[in-house]
């Protein structure tokens, strides 16, 4: 919990400079850490990657397979209200989050997990799932979790740094989070599809362009 606080201090201290220094130099980071990026991108996703010797950075799992265009994430768990913290190193992103959390909350989960996360198995029907919108500045705010969803299908227009973190909490103590509407959460899905289109028809464009060139020769 200390090394995530850490992180996170560290985080809205970078967000709040002009200059964004999570990815500065794409020289830095290996072929395979680009093609997760693209992956993440080609799915509607904002992948951001820490300075290399960041705990966040070196610990991340998260891989993507080109050739059968399988992404797959490392996933965080933080458990604030009973101050632990569980990781899951391969989730295929065509998982749904709820048989993901089912690990820790279940009738399937461990005697170990359950004791540790009892304060959650006394109020099962109130869980209630987050996550931070990790480019809103200084001030947090986050996502009401579907779980529902695939983590392919949710983390559309989202950003994220590194991998994805969810907070599992009660609905009572919802108050204590600022959240994002549904209104706000469409618009930011809308953006990156917008950016995925201008992407497309640059690419397209360019590519046009130089077969013309091509063909003056």
């Amino acid at each position: 919990m200390s090394d995530y606080r850490f992180l996170e201090q560290a985080e809205r201290s970078l967000y709040g400079k002009k200059y964004n220094k999570i990815v500065h130099c794409s020289q830095m980071y290996p072929v395979v850490v680009d093609f997760l990026r693209r992956g993440a991108f080609k799915r509607g996703i904002k992948l951001k990657f820490l300075s290399l010797g960041m705990h966040r950075r070196s610990t991340n799992s998260s891989m993507f397979n080109r050739r059968s265009d399988t992404l797959t994430w490392k996933v965080e768990w933080l458990f604030p209200l009973s101050e632990v913290t569980y990781s899951d190193k391969s989730v295929n992103d065509k998982s749904s989050i709820q048989s993901v959390l089912d690990t820790y909350l279940s009738d399937d989960t461990s005697d170990v997990i359950r004791q540790s996360l009892k304060k959650y198995f006394m109020n099962l029907s109130k869980v209630r799932v987050l996550m931070s919108n990790e480019l809103t500045g200084s001030q947090k705010r986050y996502f009401v979790v579907d779980t529902s969803k695939t983590l392919s299908d949710f983390l559309i227009g989202k950003t994220i740094v590194e991998y994805p973190t969810f907070i599992v909490t009660l609905e009572q103590f919802l108050n204590r989070y600022k959240l994002i509407s549904k209104e706000e959460e469409d618009a930011l899905n809308n953006e990156m599809r917008e950016r995925r289109l201008n992407r497309f028809f640059n690419l397209q464009n360019r590519n046009e362009r130089n077969r013309d060139g091509d063909s003056m020769v």
